[in-house]
């Protein structure tokens, strides 16, 4: 062997072609299921619908999935990362500034847009079926855990923290909501001013002054 040529990288191992056909039907299979779970509602959807839509057999669904439910818990798991993160940046925040915070919600409020159909199947997903209820409500926490820490940071206690936490983010979710279900209703620039104004009631009222 060459001197130095047991210190060269060896490149990474191309996936399979199997492999990449699994993956892209394992995607397609997910798309069709947001379709289907959109167009019908997650609790009269059925595994037919969704293999129609995805053009494909109910055996070709069993090899990636276990249930409807397991399907409608990677979708969630997928937009999990970019949620989280979304929420956790509240902690690069250096003071409840109305510029930093409307910055942080503008990451919050795009991510909700990018994710709306996701979320949509989620929030049924829970509603109908208690099996899928406690992922979401351990995510729940964790957002609210990344900005009770930052309200807390700001010299709020920590039982006012979470308080303030928890309200923030259920105001947060509904105007995403109400927002993202009727979009040409309202003007994006003029909803985030006024949720930046509600976020500042919470993160910054009753703090001490600084």
């Amino acid at each position: 062997m060459a001197p130095g040529v047991e210190n060269v990288p060896r490149p990474a191992k191309r996936p399979s072609l199997r492999d990449q056909h699994k993956d892209f039907t394992s995607a397609r299979l997910q798309e069709a299921a947001i379709v289907v779970f959109v167009r019908r509602g997650y609790q009269d959807a059925t595994i037919d619908d969704i293999c129609a839509e995805a053009g494909t057999s109910r055996a070709t669904f069993y090899l990636h999935f276990r249930s409807k439910r397991d399907l409608a818990r990677v979708i969630a798991e997928r937009i999990r990362p970019e949620l989280m993160a979304a929420y956790a940046s509240i902690s690069e925040l250096e003071a409840p500034a109305p510029d930093a915070v409307r910055d942080w919600l503008e990451r919050v409020v795009s991510a909700w847009e990018h994710h709306w159909d996701e979320l949509t199947v989620a929030a049924q997903a829970v509603r109908t079926d208690p099996s899928v209820a406690p992922a979401y409500w351990s995510d729940h926490r964790h957002r609210t855990v990344s900005i009770t820490e930052r309200i807390a940071g700001w010299g709020a206690s920590q039982p006012d923290a979470e308080l303030r936490a928890s309200v923030l983010i259920a105001t947060v979710e509904r105007i995403c909501q109400v927002y993202l279900d009727r979009p040409h209703e309202f003007d994006r620039a003029a909803m985030l001013d006024a949720l930046t104004r509600l976020a500042l009631s919470q993160l910054a009222a009753g703090l001490p002054p600084r």
